[in-house]
């Protein structure tokens, strides 16, 4: 194992003999495909830029060779590179998300969706979907903050920086509907990329792979409602009211629908 996820990052490492396996990737509900990395490859690039945990377990498939550098050589010699370098972490990321990686796309239409992925930053309590109402045909890649996700079955997923949603609705109809209310819980910056977007590079829909349901916590049938706290309204449509509660001896947050 080079690499052990939630890892404080100080080391940035080249791929120069072997190959190597990115797996267990993000710490959320998402799901990422895994990655092999071989000579030329660089990873453990993004703790060192943002400071965030190792977000992701490295090991190495076959014997191995890597030249590391430290945090302090990392941002003395590469900063000039860092816009480059940046760019690659991005396009990695991108390459995870099942859709992408399920699919065909040439080296340099990758290169291409990297480019036109635009950062946009939502405000706390911002309703990005709410459920029942027309979607936003984006995905979405947290870069900072943390969102909610509330199902139609009444269960949160709590996303964080690495995490990504909307993909599903990539790939639906025009005028598709959200089955799930989704809030910004804090400040939050998204790399969003817009079906128009990836139709422009892309061409047809139909060539994205196929998506991967997130990690569901399974359904408790132990909780009883007078056991909910209510703290406010997620979401409200013609379906009724979505609220945020929590189970006053767990601390468990929910969406309880009414």
């Amino acid at each position: 194992r080079i690499i052990n996820k939630g890892d404080v990052g100080e080391v940035f490492y080249i791929l120069k003999e072997g190959r190597v396996k990115v797996h267990d990737i993000g710490f959320g509900d998402s799901q990422y495909v895994d990655q092999v990395l071989g000579p030329g490859d660089f990873f453990g690039e993004r703790a060192l830029l943002t400071g965030d945990p190792r977000l992701a377990n490295i090991t190495a498939e076959v014997a191995s060779v890597t030249l590391c550098l430290s945090r302090e050589t990392f941002e003395k010699t590469l900063g000039p590179l860092q816009d480059l370098i940046d760019h690659a972490m991005k396009k990695r990321v991108l390459m995870g998300v099942p859709i992408f990686a399920n699919s065909q796309f040439q080296p340099y239409e990758m290169a291409r969706l990297t480019d036109l992925v635009a950062e946009v930053t939502f405000h706390q309590g911002e309703i990005l979907a709410e459920e029942g109402q027309p979607a936003k045909q984006n995905l979405y890649i947290i870069r900072e903050g943390k969102i909610t996700v509330a199902n139609e079955n009444g269960m949160i997923s709590n996303l964080s920086p690495g995490d990504y949603f909307g993909d599903k609705l990539i790939q639906s109809d025009v005028g598709a509907v959200s089955q799930q209310t989704i809030t910004a819980e804090e400040k939050t910056t998204c790399g969003v990329l817009t079906k128009s977007a990836i139709e422009s590079v892309i061409g047809h829909i139909s060539r994205l792979g196929k998506a991967m349901a997130p990690v569901a916590p399974k359904l408790d049938r132990t909780i009883d409602f007078k056991d909910l706290v209510k703290f406010r309204i997620l979401g409200v449509g013609t379906f009724g009211k979505v609220w945020l509660v929590s189970h006053q001896k767990s601390g468990v947050p929910y969406a309880l629908k009414m």
